[in-house]
């Protein structure tokens, strides 16, 4: 099932939009051992949500974004295509945590270039004024993350 958002959208029901998608595929698991429940995002939902084109759409309408953006290549398109390619689990953490587009790409230059350096570690901080986004981000990025079981 795919999810196409719309570039008419405004900005902020973008993101409302895609909150409530996530919220609806939230899967909950408990472990035998200690009964401990946890909650994520499976990877089907972030790729079904997060294709090319819908991150295109909100990278386009992020108002936090200035034009240049302080890449290689100063463009919209290659921190589109880096998020798209490298790190979409980072991307719905951010959008499901409500946090800016600016503080995806600091997050970007400062510590994470890829999923496989998903989650942040709790020693990780942040310069003002992004040290209270990083903490929200820090708070959602767990359910972004498949669980790892043990079998046997």
């Amino acid at each position: 099932m795919s999810f196409t958002i719309s570039p008419e959208w405004h900005h902020t029901e973008q993101r409302t939009r895609c909150k409530d998608y996530i919220t609806a595929k939230l899967s909950t698991y408990t472990t035998a051992e200690n009964d401990a429940t946890s909650t994520f995002l499976p990877i089907t939902a972030i790729t079904t949500l997060f294709t090319y084109g819908n991150i295109k759409i909100i990278i386009d309408k992020a108002p936090s974004l200035p034009d240049r953006i302080e890449f290689p290549d100063n463009t919209r398109a290659f921190f589109t295509q880096t998020i798209s390619d490298s790190c979409p689990r980072i991307f719905a953490a951010c959008i499901h945590a409500g946090l800016s587009m600016l503080f995806l790409r600091e997050l970007w230059n400062r510590s994470i270039s890829d999923d496989h350096e998903f989650p942040v570690s709790d020693t990780f901080h942040m310069p003002a004024p992004f040290a209270d986004d990083l903490d929200v981000f820090k708070s959602h990025q767990h359910k972004s993350c498949a669980p790892v079981l043990t079998l046997g």
